[in-house]
């Protein structure tokens, strides 16, 4: 009977412990789930910090030392949502812009003897934004002009604009983002440059192919689209060239949104999208640059580690 009656008491105990978890737990949750709903209320972006990191091994193939060497290697582009908080070389270096929002490093090499070889390590520390930041758009114009690559003026691509029947820029992106999924299959990786026409007519695209178009077909019905590259970086990550992706962007609302439909991606984790290169208005479409994230000399041979 006595066992009987402490088993009982033990058990209560428990239960009453357990219910005490459970209530500290749904209280926490409901606590921070308060504070992140009165941070977007309030208007402020919630903000993330992570780290990239490029591992370059360079070497001199040749049997003539190689002095005061340079290498233009990209950084992170200079967009609302991100921002370099720290950057750390293991070697000098200069950073410069590259273009309109591009920014990059020139490195300096040490001197390099015949056949030898060595590693530079770069560090840069990030401050993605979690939400939409808002910028002014002055002029939308170059973000909305058919031009190489995308080539919206085409009979095919007019036909698939036009039956596009939503009335406001949310609803026409998502149905097109819609018709993308539905419509073009994902390719492997195509080695030369392919645009939304081409794509179109395979049904079929890499990641640079589902940019293009989705792009062609935003500009198409008036909403400005910009065509990025980089990488998805959801906790820090070291680089690799393997991991480069493209993906379009929308000005909606008064800010910059991701549409990747190759990765079913609607305007969600904005800030896994760390962004190596922007197109430039007027300029010609060209990734190749940014797709090797260095420029190096001749006679040098360099790789991402």
């Amino acid at each position: 009977m006595l066992k009987n009656c402490i088993r009982h008491e033990l058990c209560l105990v428990s239960a009453l412990l357990l219910l005490i978890s459970l209530v500290w737990l749904a209280y926490a949750y409901l606590d921070r789930n308060h504070m992140l709903t009165a941070e977007l209320l309030s208007g402020k972006p919630i903000s993330v910090e992570k780290s990239i990191r490029y591992k370059l091994e360079i070497k001199n193939p040749k049997n003539k030392t190689v002095e005061e060497a340079m290498i233009q290697l990209a950084l992170p582009a200079n967009v609302s949502r991100q921002q370099i908080k720290n950057l750390n070389v293991s070697t000098r270096y200069e950073q410069i812009p590259h273009d309109q929002w591009n920014q990059s490093l020139s490195l300096h090499l040490p001197t390099l003897a015949p056949y030898e070889s060595t590693i530079i390590d770069i560090r840069v520390d990030l401050v993605m934004e979690k939400q939409p930041k808002a910028e002014p758009l002055p002029d939308p114009e170059p973000y909305l002009k058919a031009e190489k690559y995308l080539e919206f003026n085409n009979v095919q691509l007019q036909q698939v604009s036009a039956s596009l029947k939503a009335n406001n820029a949310m609803d026409i992106a998502k149905e097109i983002y819609a018709w993308d999924l539905e419509n073009i299959a994902i390719s492997g990786f195509l080695d030369q440059e392919r645009g939304a026409l081409f794509t179109l007519e395979e049904k079929k695209g890499d990641c640079t192919g589902h940019m293009y178009l989705f792009g062609a077909l935003a500009r198409a019905k008036g909403i400005p689209a910009r065509m990025m590259s980089g990488f998805i970086v959801e906790s820090n990550k070291l680089l690799k060239a393997q991991d480069y992706h493209n993906w379009a962007e929308i000005y909606i609302d008064g800010a910059w949104r991701v549409v990747d439909a190759m990765n079913k991606n609607f305007m969600g984790s904005e800030d896994h999208y760390v962004a190596m290169k922007v197109t430039v208005p007027s300029k010609a479409n060209s990734f190749a640059w940014s797709q090797r994230l260095f420029s190096a000399p001749s006679g040098l041979k360099v790789r991402l580690l």
